[in-house]
């Protein structure tokens, strides 16, 4: 059995490290989701504004970040999802417009009635991307920019034939800078993880060695020097 479970992190960014002289947009624009469903699969397409190239640069263009709402998401501009149970879920689409002039569209979540639960015919595209990426994934639907949001995927999955549990550490805004540049102003969860907050991991005020931030974490064995790899994501830790 493989799950794929993800979180939405959703960060604003205040502030980029160098000050810069940023021209407020006045216009909103907007872009809207459309679905048509087919048992209890949905095919989405958006609804976007029209792009004002920015004189000089490449072809403008959209980029997209669906979420379907059962914790299953696509970078795709028209994807086809397939739910694995019949009910009612928010969808939301996040639209990044490239060598454009204003500020992305805004959208609104819509929500999506599932009337059908045919197992047989269910899929999940990323099954497969996770499984290149070792089990653990992290994505973002657009670059940092001053004042706009972005979102901060989390995937993981389980490869065993087994439940497991365990706890997932994210650390960002870290004290190489004197300001803060990101806020955390929600996160979603879709399989019954527990946020933890308010939790006192590591002091940060100084530096911690290895071992001390492996202790920090609530690991009581250190790792061997032997199982670590080149890359940080293909660590081979202990069961």
């Amino acid at each position: 059995m493989r799950n794929q479970l993800s979180i939405i992190f959703i960060f604003i960014i205040s502030q980029f490290v160098y000050s810069q002289s940023i021209e407020n947009d006045t216009i909103t624009k907007y872009a809207n989701i459309n679905y048509v469903v087919n048992g209890n699969k949905v095919s989405f397409n958006p609804e976007t504004p029209e792009l004002n190239q920015i004189s000089g640069a490449p072809k403008a263009f959209y980029t997209f970040y669906w979420e379907f709402g059962d914790g299953n998401y696509s970078f795709k501009k028209d994807p086809k999802h397939t739910y694995k149970n019949k009910g009612t879920y928010k969808t939301r689409l996040s639209v990044t417009n490239n060598y454009d002039d204003g500020r992305p569209p805004s959208t609104r979540p819509k929500e999506v009635a599932v009337f059908d639960n045919n197992v047989d015919v269910y899929e999940n595209e990323n099954h497969n991307l996770l499984s290149a990426h070792n089990g653990f994934r992290l994505q973002t639907n657009r670059d940092p920019v001053p004042e706009e949001e972005i979102q901060l995927v989390v995937s993981y999955g389980n490869d065993k034939m087994y439940p497991t549990n365990g706890k997932i550490y994210l650390f960002f805004n870290e004290r190489k800078y004197k300001v803060k540049n990101f806020d955390l102003v929600a996160a979603r969860t879709y399989h019954n993880e527990s946020e933890i907050s308010d939790e006192v991991i590591a002091n940060v005020r100084r530096n911690l060695t290895k071992n001390e931030f492996i202790l920090s974490t609530g690991i009581s064995t250190f790792m061997d020097e032997k199982l670590i790899s080149i890359d940080s994501l293909k660590q081979n830790f202990p069961l």
